[in-house]
């Protein structure tokens, strides 16, 4: 259904400029190499990503408003299937060369097989497993990345049980009247009658799970590219590392910088395998509140990462007046680095519509867990200047892949 001349006209500029793309799209995979893997090079990131950006502006001109609307509505049931198979280890079950009847699945799950074979075809119309015979269900790459990145796999299961399950309690968060102090509860409260960190305190099997998952060295890598570490020189301070993840990323790379993890917690086992990976000279871990002044540190530089997206404006000013003065004291050289996602402002259309929405996606989810949100570059100078009107961003990089940016945060005289 195409409603107007100038959704018309879109559609077929749309159309135009995909058959162009295709063309250089088949030049660049022909002169790929057996060896090589083409959706892996960088070359063609630039290409495939104007196609699928055409390709998703043509498809949305196409479509009539009642397919529009049936996509929004199904995706409660692409949700619900999906964690299906989180949950009942799907991935694993069926053997990455091999195949996997939906009566085997359902027996090692203790499942009705004729149900399980509803969801399994779901997931088969989805892109995620392919249906060989009747009732018999193969891998695709989508499903098979799962089962062969188990960092990975634990960090879509968490995402699918808190991010899924608070979602249909938004609207009730927003509705919900402020208590005495002004605050409301989160969509997560509502679902599960207590605060996330609550929550997976009391089930420590949950919260090994997720930080299981912050450990896939695919979602660790965008960091090594999203700042320019050589230009680095002192010690970096890691505020609110956890198990010290990405510092450890970080050290293993760059072999000049030390690090200095800080969170409410210290691991033994974490701290005696990185003194099996040779480390423990280069990375050491601190008990640390993120809102407790920071000591100076000659020349180095202070590292937030995710620390402001899950709290309030407030406390993102506490977090950051805490290091102010340690900044103040650290030498000329001396920085903070702020790593976040950076939300395009409402007339930027310099990202691909699907980068966008991923960004917006995770602010929603911010949003159910804590009442929190993904920023703005001018909102985080908004937030910098609340802490102290010196600080200022001298630069926001942002990696070749990923949506990770790394704000460059310096103190002027």
């Amino acid at each position: 259904m195409i409603a107007t001349n100038s959704q018309q006209n879109e559609l077929l500029a749309s159309l135009r400029e995909l058959r162009a793309l295709t063309t250089k799209l088949e030049a660049q995979l022909e002169g790929h190499t057996e060896s090589e893997t083409p959706l892996d090079d960088r070359k063609l990131d630039t290409l495939r990503n104007d196609f699928i950006e055409n390709a998703n502006k043509a498809i949305l001109n196409l479509a009539h408003p009642l397919e529009y609307w049936a996509n929004v509505r199904g995706a409660c049931a692409d949700t619900a299937a999906f964690r299906c198979a989180s949950e009942l280890d799907l991935f694993q079950h069926i053997p990455l060369d091999g195949t996997a009847s939906s009566t085997s699945l359902a027996n090692a799950n203790g499942v009705e097989a004729s149900v399980l074979t509803r969801v399994m075809r779901l997931l088969v119309a989805r892109g995620c497993f392919q249906e060989v015979t009747a009732g018999v269900f193969a891998h695709t790459r989508f499903s098979a990345f799962v089962r062969e990145h188990p960092h990975f796999a634990s960090f879509t299961r968490t995402s699918l049980e808190v991010f899924g399950c608070s979602a249909t309690s938004l609207p009730d968060a927003l509705l919900a009247p402020a208590g005495p102090n002004g605050s409301k509860p989160s969509a997560f409260e509502i679902r599960f009658g207590e605060g996330c960190y609550a929550f997976w305190e009391k089930r420590p099997e949950k919260l090994a799970r997720f930080q299981h998952g912050l450990h896939e060295p695919l979602l660790l890598g965008e960091i090594k590219e999203a700042y320019d570490w050589g230009s680095v020189g002192g010690t970096v301070v890691d505020v609110g590392g956890g198990e010290g993840q990405v510092a450890r990323c970080l050290a293993e790379r760059f072999g000049h910088l030390n690090f200095v993890v800080q969170d409410v917690f210290v691991k033994q086992d974490v701290v005696e395998q990185v003194a099996n990976a040779g480390l423990a000279d280069r990375l050491c871990f601190e008990v640390h509140d993120y809102f407790t002044p920071q000591k100076p540190v000659e020349n180095g530089a202070f590292f937030l990462k995710h620390c402001l997206h899950n709290n309030g404006d407030a406390d993102c000013v506490r977090i950051l007046k805490a290091i102010v003065p340690a900044l103040e004291k650290s030498g000329q050289g001396a920085r903070l680095i702020i790593a976040e996602n950076v939300l395009p402002e409402w007339d930027d259309s310099s990202l691909p519509r699907q980068q966008r929405i991923e960004l917006l996606q995770d602010d929603i989810s911010m949003l159910q867990l804590f009442n929190a949100k993904k920023r703005t570059a001018e909102q985080y100078r908004e937030l910098l200047v609340q802490a102290d009107p010196r600080l200022e961003i001298a630069g926001i990089h942002r990696p070749p892949r990923g949506q990770l940016c790394c704000l460059d945060v310096r103190m002027s005289a």
